[in-house]
């Protein structure tokens, strides 16, 4: 029978795959910088930054979390972090948009880390530079909107459902996983589709590797509760932006 198995690499081998990783991260890093270019200059808010500046600071009586929840199309969590940037640093447009900006660059390291546990550091470089280059999700992170908090949070999400998969009986692992997935939820209601699809994988992996054990059994009960009772505030507003969606066409 042909032996199929990889060879080992040797330390040198292991040590100048190490150094490109790390090398593309930092290209990456430059990169993001580069490309971020024209949010340094602070030019006027354009129309979809209003409306993401309305949620936290109106005129009109309520709460960020009542307006997000029962008038805006995306949950308030975005919103929040805006917030407390506006409130530390002071109200410019540089500031409003600087914590869309710094959650991309968290999504760079963390898919470095993530494609580092997958693959290798050269995967972990590659991953980095190909979400730093991504042409719709930079042109989107330089404003003031929650995509750059998308990009984190759904690279966190892969990195904890990775980790999961290989230790699916682990409660650390498990609450890693739920506490990110809950984030992402409240962060775009779209993104419950990588929630499921990454959560169905790690019960997928634990069922092809016959892991019926008490403690994985559990550890996938207990974070589908978890991700469910935190996710339930989310539903009135998925039910209303149903109802609007032939009138702001929505699909």
């Amino acid at each position: 029978m042909i032996d199929q198995s990889f060879p080992e690499l040797s330390p040198f081998e292991n040590r100048c795959l190490l150094n490109v990783g790390r090398g593309l991260l930092g290209l990456s890093v430059v990169s993001w910088f580069v490309l971020m270019w024209p949010m340094w200059s602070g030019g006027p808010l354009v129309m979809d930054e209003h409306g993401s500046y309305w949620i936290i600071d109106s005129d009109l009586p309520g709460t960020s979390l009542m307006r997000s929840l029962d008038y805006a199309a995306i949950p308030p969590l975005s919103s929040w972090i805006q917030q407390a940037f506006l409130t530390v640093l002071g109200k410019s447009e540089l500031t409003f948009r600087l914590s869309s900006a710094l959650c991309a660059l968290g999504a760079i390291f963390v898919s470095y880390l993530a494609g580092k546990e997958l693959g290798s550091p050269l995967t972990g470089g590659l991953t980095a530079l190909l979400v730093a280059w991504h042409p719709e999700a930079m042109d989107e992170v330089r404003i003031a909107r929650c995509y750059g908090l998308v990009l984190l949070l759904g690279a966190t999400v892969i990195w904890a459902t990775v980790r999961w998969q290989r230790s699916p009986g682990s409660l650390w692992a498990a609450l890693f996983w739920s506490l990110a997935s809950v984030a992402l939820l409240w962060t775009h209601y779209t993104s419950a589709l990588l929630v499921i699809i990454s959560g169905l994988s790690v019960a997928v992996s634990a069922f092809v590797r016959r892991d019926f054990s008490r403690a994985t059994l559990s550890r996938l009960l207990f974070a589908a509760l978890l991700v469910s009772v935190l996710g339930v505030p989310l539903l009135p507003s998925l039910f209303r932006l149903k109802e609007w969606g032939p009138i702001l066409n929505f699909s």
